[in-house]
């Protein structure tokens, strides 16, 4: 520790304190009286003891001459001015006497602190409290005492109290303060909740039972606490992003979401989230390759028209065939179809689907390269010839289902082309002979029900039904030994029969 610099006064002469300075203190101050040592602040635990010694002191300023020139001062001067004895007063610093437990023990020296007097101080923040007259201090640990109790006297045991209770239906959930009945922490009673009212000026509290509660669908009860009445509350419908609903609502509690983490037994790799059922996926822009296993970049690739993206992709570039169009349709965005020009999209509900309808010449609106004269419309039974002339399809050969059959089972279609109506199937008997016949007649004219023709299974196939004069369908021949083995038996049997 370094030493002050300060002085003393003998006959007004300034000296140093410095080499008189006490053991277990230090210098604070400079003398304040003269002969007297300078001020002394003591180390912890020490008291200051004043007490005097004699002492000769030499002048500093003779000590500075040569033996000649003392010798010829001693002449001339008195003695004292060269040396004299004093009085000195010191300041001492003496171990206080150590302070004692009641039973005579001595305290641990974290339980006080003496000042410069010994004055004793207990330590309360080590829980330790001056409880009697004595000059002890006593260890108060409030944790002695049980719930709902507070210490007080001499901090043994046996001097735990009974918490006093601030307002009726409560219970007690700590223990108390130093010789304070009113510090144990209280709350409401199990199935009570508190409640804050108006008294006048000021708000009170009380515990009230809670309430009886039933929710609503949608809702579920949320159970009352010692702060809050029962209430309904909505339930969680969905889960924060990646979450996963383990529990759903019920009537007593809300749905529980658990974090993908802890559910799932993978981890996220570079360029992964989880999804809806904790299953790790690519992100935004990115696609999985099944056989790298990594997640390749993959902003704006788009199949073309009539392939469309799988459910399941096994790499950025991977496409599958659509299989959804209908006759007289086109592909124009992926799988996405629309009829061509000339047709209507119309639903069967019976069938279920969609098919796409002929609109009538006079609805149509014909191309410019098929018609040139902007003036002239062909009726549905007519063709626009080279000179731009409407002809009859009749002249053209076109063989056709009986005409008197016309509008009820078959129609024109643009340019001389004929369809079966809608519920009416399309049946080639010859090269020469056409026929639109019900569902039931085609099934009896085939013999569907016999087994011995395999029943249509692709639906699509019933729509495929125009016929032209350059293209027309048949029958397999099978059909044909049909349709000829039972015209032979039903002429065998008109013969035997008029027999």
């Amino acid at each position: 520790m370094p030493h002050w610099i300060v002085w003393f006064v003998i006959r007004f002469t300034l000296v140093s304190c410095v080499s008189y300075e006490p053991f277990h203190g230090f210098y604070s101050d400079n003398a304040r009286v003269i002969n007297t040592d300078c001020e002394v602040t003591c180390q912890s635990n020490m008291h200051l003891h004043h007490n005097t010694r004699n002492i000769t002191r030499r002048n500093s300023i003779v000590s500075s001459l040569t033996y000649e020139q003392q010798v010829a001062l001693a002449g001339i001067y008195d003695a004292r001015f060269l040396e004299d004895s004093i009085v000195w007063g010191l300041h001492d610093c003496t171990p206080c006497p150590r302070p004692t437990f009641l039973n005579g023990t001595n305290l641990p020296t974290e339980a006080y602190t003496l000042d410069s007097e010994c004055g004793l101080t207990c330590n309360a923040a080590n829980h330790y409290y001056r409880r009697s007259q004595a000059d002890t201090c006593a260890f108060c640990d409030e944790a002695l005492c049980g719930v709902g109790f507070y210490l007080t006297g001499n901090c043994s045991e046996s001097d735990c109290r009974p918490c006093q209770a601030q307002y009726a239906d409560t219970v007690f959930t700590s223990h108390g303060t130093l010789d304070s009945d009113e510090a144990c922490v209280e709350q409401c009673a199990p199935g009570y909740f508190m409640d804050y009212f108006s008294n006048g000026s000021e708000i009170s509290q009380r515990c009230i039972r809670h309430s009886i509660v039933t929710c609503d669908t949608g809702f579920f009860k949320q159970a009352g606490t010692h702060l809050v009445d029962a209430l309904c509350l909505p339930c969680t419908k969905t889960c924060p992003v990646a979450h996963m609903m383990i529990n759903t609502c019920s009537e007593d509690a809300d749905a529980v979401c658990q974090p993908c983490s802890q559910i799932s037994n993978h981890s996220l790799q570079l360029n992964q989230e989880w999804n809806s059922q904790c299953e790790p996926t690519c992100t935004q822009d990115y696609v999985l390759d099944t056989e790298t296993g990594l997640c390749d970049y993959c902003p704006s690739f788009k199949c073309a028209n009539g392939f469309a993206t799988p459910s399941t992709r096994q790499n950025c570039t991977h496409c599958e065939k659509c299989d959804n169009i209908v006759l007289h349709a086109r592909y124009v965005d992926g799988c996405l179809w629309s009829c061509l020009d000339g047709y209507q999209s119309k639903f069967i509900p019976t069938l279920n689907i969609t098919i796409c309808e002929y609109l009538p010449s006079s609805e149509v609106q014909v191309p410019s390269t098929t018609r040139r004269n902007p003036l002239l419309t062909c009726s549905e039974t007519q063709f626009l010839n080279d000179d731009y002339i409407c002809e009859e399809c009749t002249g053209r050969g076109i063989i056709t289902p009986i005409s008197s059959q016309l509008g009820v089972r078959w129609r024109w279609l643009y340019n001389c082309k004929w369809e079966c109506l809608p519920s009416y199937y399309y049946f080639a008997e010859s090269d020469e002979l056409y026929y639109c016949y019900t569902w039931s007649e085609f099934k009896a004219f085939v013999q569907i029900e016999s087994g011995d023709i395999p029943k249509i299974q692709n639906t699509q196939t019933l729509f495929q039904t125009t016929n032209t004069p350059t293209q027309k369908q048949k029958v397999l021949p099978l059909f044909e030994w049909i349709l000829c083995a039972t015209i032979v038996s039903t002429t065998l049997l008109v013969v035997m029969i008029r027999a």
